[in-house]
């Protein structure tokens, strides 16, 4: 087998968008996911609106509540058609109301986004809960002796 475009267009370019979706928008990313033929637009294909990023020449999904424009920084072969790419996001655009501009912080309510893990296996976030995280020990209290 050989690598999907998205592969070798991000190791070509060094530049992707990875867009976050919420359920209402599954069904684009499942079709979204299907092999199309080498060179063909899946976002052409399915009618799907683009704008221009702002720090990365990929356009991103209009319709997506989340993309992050990154930059490839690590690409690990696994296998000729199995590559895991690891990018570091130089920007972010989210829908107005969906950052907290104060905290950084993602307040997606109750619409949660959805993952692809891989293949045809999905996750569906069905909450969320905030944990307090404890201050650090202080450094004798973790000594032994």
């Amino acid at each position: 087998g050989t690598p999907k475009d998205t592969t070798r267009n991000i190791e070509r370019t060094g530049e992707f968008v990875v867009h976050m979706l919420t359920p209402d928008l599954n069904a684009v990313m499942v079709d979204s996911a299907a092999r199309y033929a080498p060179g063909a637009s899946e976002t052409e294909a399915l009618g799907l609106a683009t704008q221009p990023s702002r720090m990365v020449a990929p356009p991103r999904l209009t319709l997506a509540p989340v993309a992050l424009e990154c930059r490839k920084t690590v690409a690990l072969s696994l296998s000729p058609e199995r590559c895991i790419l690891v990018g570091e996001a130089l920007a972010i655009s989210a829908r107005d109301g969906l950052i907290d501009l104060d905290t950084c912080y993602v307040n997606w309510g109750e619409t949660l986004p959805t993952a692809r893990l891989f293949a045809d296996r999905y996750a569906r976030l069905v909450e969320s809960d905030r944990l307090t995280i404890p201050a650090p020990l202080a450094e004798s209290s973790t000594r032994t002796e």
